[in-house]
């Protein structure tokens, strides 16, 4: 079954007055309990088709459908909440609340949407990704790699449909950042989670399950991970 469908997306942005086609006619479909990576060459537009499939951005065409809800029917305020119940997000920059801790953000997306925190499933993660004696700490107080398994556990705890990594090991060192990529593979068959990771390293692409190669905002190849 695919949880995610993307038909003919059109991205430009203006670039100092010049339009620039940052994603150009991408269809593609995801399988649920996958694990895709998108890599391609700084500019080739693998953030921008990050955003458009997640419904950070809006596309100038075309349409992105997930868990069969098509995201461009929706409101703005539909979309986000959406996104929050549906939708996990790991950023380059892991964006942590620094006046909480890193309990209190993992579980932010269950409280924003008016919910309860969800104890159980925030010790399940913990342990999962190995920061149980992390979760009273702040983001000053932790390392890079508690950092970014905090992020990943966040984008978890409400049981997304897909989750988006936007190279999520880019501030990572290699051995690090291997163990990143080691724990979203770890939570996609735990859990039975979707993945879509951006990245520029082909090592860690390799890991996934199919390999989509973008330039000039479209898919030019596609492969079967090796690992």
């Amino acid at each position: 079954m695919d949880i995610l469908i993307a038909e003919n997306l059109h991205r430009t942005y203006m670039d100092r007055g010049v339009p620039v086609s940052a994603v150009n006619g991408v269809s593609l479909t995801v399988a649920e309990g996958s694990f895709t990576a998108v890599i391609g060459k700084s500019g080739s537009g693998k953030t921008t088709l990050l955003r458009l499939l997640s419904g950070l951005d809006r596309p100038d065409a075309g349409s992105v459908q997930i868990d069969g809800q098509e995201l461009e029917k929706m409101s703005r305020r539909e979309q986000a909440a959406f996104r929050r119940r549906r939708i996990g997000f790991v950023f380059q920059d892991y964006s942590l609340l620094p006046e909480l801790t890193a309990g209190e953000n993992i579980l932010l997306p269950l409280l924003l949407d008016g919910r309860k925190g969800d104890e159980v499933r925030l010790r399940e993660l913990a342990s999962l990704l190995g920061i149980e004696t992390a979760l009273n700490r702040r983001p000053r107080q932790l390392s890079g790699g508690e950092q970014q398994r905090t992020a990943i556990a966040r984008a978890l705890v409400a049981n997304p449909a897909v989750v988006f990594a936007d190279e999520p090991t880019g501030n990572l060192d290699a051995a690090a950042g291997q163990d990143v990529v080691t724990l979203l593979h770890a939570s996609q068959r735990a859990l039975g989670q979707t993945v879509v990771l951006v990245t520029h390293d082909m090592d860690l692409a390799r890991t996934a399950d199919r390999i989509l190669t973008l330039s000039d905002g479209k898919i030019v190849s596609e492969e079967v991970g090796t690992l």
